[in-house]
């Protein structure tokens, strides 16, 4: 019989386990019927090898269910008896050991087992611990103290000690999950040094004016970083849309650089960082949909800054609202003029207008000089459209 793969130790332990209680009809195991490691494989000349099996798959079942009897009796005496009557019966050349086929036997009385179907049972058991042994025992490891613990767990099933050999697998995972964890602390650490390295450089091609190559790197800065840290990945992303975005700048960068920022902060966490990250994709798209004939990407800026909005109240925050809102405002105008919307012009005016009034009372002089420029566009194009 082929096996094209070797189970899991512990998974084939429990497997081997399970055998007992189950119909020779419906075992399946690994994807293949196990029925045909029972006697019906050693009638055959399949693959149950040890001699052991082919000794109890001869037995008449009476014969079985009585080693089964003395397995599961509470007495001394039926133990003694059964270990005299196995020593007579297992051939020299038996790979199992004594202490294993009393277990064998011990589990099928523990077990709810038809008696004509016991001698099957014990070879399906025995050619599976059989065949889990021999894993156990090959794999070797570079760690001595794991590969102690392995051998320990062999010595274990080699008398059926299932407990135990599970126990000192058990302590084995332990040792390498600790050692693995170790080294992914290690490597992340790495990973956060070589990222503030890529960052710093990324300050100086920002320092330089070429601001095109400190995007670059700051979004590889970013990708560098573990998973897990986001809110540094979400401030390395930030300085990449900023570089990205200035002057005449890349707004498709911009787009997708805010947009993978976006999912690395939680309004419920951040809202303004959230808020802030929305404002700054709603430019972005703002910028390509400027270059656009359609209405595509101002509509999808138009969400972002709705959203924005959302969080940059004028209670809150009057400025960052005032910035936001009076952008939106630009956005409407531009919808109003692919559309020839004079009603909405005239609404994307006043609300320009509106932004314009609360940056001059908040004394923004830098942002008031770029929203004036901003109001006399939006007044020119809702004159085009006659709006009265």
């Amino acid at each position: 019989m082929s096996w094209p793969f070797k189970q899991p130790m512990l998974s084939g332990l429990t497997v081997a386990l399970s055998l007992v209680a189950q119909p020779a009809s419906a075992q399946l195991f690994g994807g293949r019927s196990v029925g045909a490691t029972g006697c019906a494989s050693v009638a055959v000349g399949g693959d149950a090898r040890d001699t052991t099996i082919t000794t109890v798959c001869g037995m008449p079942h009476e014969k079985v269910v009585e080693l089964v009897r003395l397995a599961a009796s509470p007495q001394v005496g039926d133990r003694t008896e059964l270990f005299a009557r196995l020593s007579g019966l297992i051939p020299a050349s038996s790979q199992l050991r004594i202490e294993a086929i009393v277990k064998f036997f011990q589990l099928l009385g523990e077990a709810q087992v038809d008696d004509s179907q016991l001698p099957d049972r014990f070879a399906q058991i025995a050619e599976q611990h059989r065949r889990l042994l021999e894993d156990v025992k090959s794999l070797r490891v570079n760690d001595p103290e794991v590969q102690g613990l392995r051998q320990q767990a062999a010595a274990a099933l080699e008398i059926a000690d299932h407990i135990t050999a599970s126990a000192k697998l058990k302590e084995a995972r332990i040792i390498v999950g600790g050692k693995r964890e170790t080294l992914a602390r290690v490597l992340n650490d790495q990973k956060r040094e070589e990222a503030a390295l890529v960052f710093e450089q990324a300050r100086i091609e920002a320092a330089r004016f070429h601001s095109q190559q400190a995007a670059q790197l700051f979004a590889e800065a970013a990708h560098l970083l573990p998973t897990e840290d986001t809110e540094t990945r979400w401030r390395y992303l930030r300085n990449a849309g900023e570089e990205a975005m200035m002057g005449s700048g890349n707004p498709a960068l911009g787009e997708a650089i805010y947009g993978e920022a976006l999912s690395l902060v939680r309004r419920t966490e951040r809202p303004l960082d959230w808020a802030a990250t929305q404002n700054n994709l709603g430019i972005a798209l703002l910028r390509l949909g400027r270059r656009e004939s359609g209405t595509a990407r101002l509509e999808k800026s138009l969400v972002a800054f709705r959203a924005a909005l959302e969080e940059y109240t004028r209670e809150r925050v009057p400025l960052d609202w005032a910035d936001s809102y009076g952008t939106q405002g630009f956005v409407l105008m531009r919808l109003a003029e692919r559309t020839k919307d004079a009603v909405m012009a005239q609404k994307a005016f006043l609300q320009i207008e509106a932004a314009l009034e609360t940056l001059r009372a908040g004394g923004d002089t830098g942002r008031v000089n770029y929203f004036e420029a901003l109001i006399s566009d939006a007044q020119r194009i809702r004159d085009a459209l006659k709006v009265p």
